[in-house]
């Protein structure tokens, strides 16, 4: 006796198409509705992405203009510096390159 390649052959079914057509052994299952864990995370990343709470931590406390100002123009004082160390890298890198003569 030879072995066989498959461990079991399938056996032909002839009402396949029939069986198929009419929805009877194949039918499509129907989806579960999400359980509460997953729609909390859902509804979290969604506030998340939104910026939701970052605006109400913002303003749990009254922020005077003055502060406001400062608060701003701090931020905007990093933002530049960030911007000015990466041109400043990209120029170095830059030259370095045109030194070892790979441009």
């Amino acid at each position: 006796m030879q072995p066989s390649k498959r461990p079991f052959k399938r056996k032909f079914n002839p009402n396949f198409k029939k069986d198929f057509k009419k929805g009877g052994k194949f039918q499509k299952r129907k989806p579960q509705p999400p359980t509460f864990d997953q729609l909390m995370r859902k509804f979290k990343k969604k506030v998340e992405r939104a910026g939701i709470l970052k605006d109400i931590r913002k303003k749990e406390f009254y922020e005077k203009p003055s502060a406001k100002r400062r608060r701003k123009k701090d931020e905007g004082r990093k933002r530049w510096m960030k911007k000015v160390r990466s041109e400043r890298q990209l120029f170095e890198a830059s030259r370095e390159r045109s030194r070892r003569g790979q441009w």
